[in-house]
């Protein structure tokens, strides 16, 4: 009897999980039809994703839940209040070199809580592991803040890999990160990107994008590394309203007349993992010049948030602190132990 029905809890949990997945595809199938932007009339979403018209309006809800706005045009059909832009695999790898495809193993998922995490419960099986997730539910920033992202209008990135330096040869890891991502950015004909300690990218006065590390393993010997990347390409001020810091999106201030997320995020992992190669064989001086040329804080007034440390921005030194000049002298502070503002 026990064994019978644990068959039948298994069944029933692999039947919900089926059911589940099914859901899933006709979801994305129905936002890829939408992604256009234009309009399509209720019956010819039913034929096409094989359900009734009650089905579609129920999905259609789903997608409003889920920050996926539907316009609904009575007599004429629906579509997105914006079009979108989705992420496409086969098209990512065509914009890799040859030679960084061989490295990577791209993944690129629909809706996942975490792509650090993600990443993280997976063996490596080619050199570096790579996620892009159309939206994150869980996404993660730095001292434990949450990381706010829409479906479809940003870059959720991650890429795990094995380091031989250890953890204790990670120092300026992140800021090495910004300096790729930074240049990566500017590559694609952003204007005006700067980096802000320890792991911000700003556009103007305003963040754009964030960076994450995580490590596991040994402090001198081999070590996990999984780095976390958000980037604002499109979304929009009313998605961003519980985000408590000023922040934009390449959309808004970057300067480029049209955006592909396929193209950003293919320089961005070219850029990334160019640059880690780099780091593992060289550490972080060959990118400490590059980082002080696009200190955001450099020279200006800036305090440590939570003390009454205060100077004026001089830069970073060979590990990666950051220098501040004060009354009393010169101050370094470590990245894992304070946040920095600017007055003003």
């Amino acid at each position: 009897m026990a064994l019978y029905c644990l068959i039948r809890l298994m069944l029933d949990h692999f039947r919900h999980r089926s059911s589940r997945r099914a859901l899933s595809l006709e979801r994305n199938k129905l936002i890829s039809i939408l992604a256009d932007g234009k309009l399509h009339s209720g019956q010819d979403l039913a034929n096409t994703l094989g359900v009734s018209r009650a089905a579609v309006w129920k999905k259609l809800s789903q997608l409003d839940e889920m920050g996926v706005p539907v316009r609904r045009l009575h007599g004429k059909g629906y579509c997105l209040k914006q079009p979108l832009d989705l992420l496409d695999k086969e098209r990512l790898e065509q914009l890799l070199d040859p030679e960084q495809r061989e490295l990577i193993n791209l993944h690129v998922l629909d809706d996942v809580p975490s792509t650090n995490d993600y990443l993280s419960a997976r063996e490596l099986v080619a050199k570096y592991e790579v996620c892009l997730a159309e939206k994150q539910s869980a996404g993660k920033g730095r001292r434990g803040r949450k990381w706010e992202g829409s479906y479809g209008r940003d870059i959720a990135l991650s890429v795990k890999f094995e380091s031989e330096r250890g953890v204790s040869g990670l120092d300026g890891l992140s800021l090495a990160v910004g300096v790729a991502l930074a240049d990566s950015l500017t590559r694609a004909g952003v204007e005006g990107i700067s980096l802000k300690w320890p792991n911000d990218l700003w556009l103007g006065e305003k963040k754009v994008a964030g960076i994450l590390i995580e490590l596991s393993g040994e402090l001198q010997t081999r070590c996990e590394v999984v780095v976390g990347i958000g980037l604002n390409v499109s979304m929009a001020e009313d998605e961003g309203a519980s985000i408590n810091q000023p922040w934009t999106s390449l959309a808004t201030d970057g300067g480029l007349p049209e955006i592909s997320r396929n193209s950003i995020a293919a320089k961005l992992i070219a850029g990334l993992i160019s640059a880690l190669e780099r780091f593992e064989r060289e550490g972080f001086a060959i990118f400490q010049a590059q980082w002080v040329s696009l200190d955001a804080l450099k020279g200006r007034e800036v305090f440590v948030v939570g003390q009454e440390t205060s100077g004026l921005g001089a830069g970073i030194d060979a590990f990666g602190a950051y220098r501040l000049e004060t009354a009393s002298g010169e101050v370094r502070l470590n990245a894992g132990e304070v946040s920095v503002r600017a007055k003003g």
